[in-house]
């Protein structure tokens, strides 16, 4: 019989709980997965990637992980027009800072000339 794909394993762990942290998902997928010691050290940073990615998972904080399907939308939805426009600002601010230094670095006799 073929082994699951881990992220599978962690989809199953994750039909039981409502929400678990990152050390006992991994712990408890490594254990259905039979992974050894060293295994385990290789395929860490490749499942973390998977979960992230997978959009049936999502981060709650406080390294707590859980089933997208399970919480409210305005829980999982993350609103980036707020960042943008914070983005926005701080680059129009940039250039504002870089024609103020150009000023200041004209020699008073050139600028005197202007």
């Amino acid at each position: 019989m073929a082994k699951k794909a881990m992220i599978e394993y962690a989809y199953e762990v994750m039909q039981d709980k409502k929400s678990i942290s990152f050390s006992t998902l991994w712990a408890t997928v490594s254990k259905k997965a039979e992974l050894t010691d060293q295994e385990k050290e290789k395929a860490l940073p490749n499942f973390y990637t998977q979960l992230s990615l997978d959009g049936r998972f999502v981060a709650l904080g406080n390294n707590k992980w859980s089933l997208r399907d399970r919480l409210p939308y305005e829980k999982v939805h993350v609103d980036l027009s707020d960042f943008y426009n914070d983005l926005e600002e701080e680059t129009e601010g940039d250039d504002d800072e870089e024609n103020e230094t150009k000023k200041e670095e004209v020699p008073a006799e050139e600028g005197a000339n202007l």
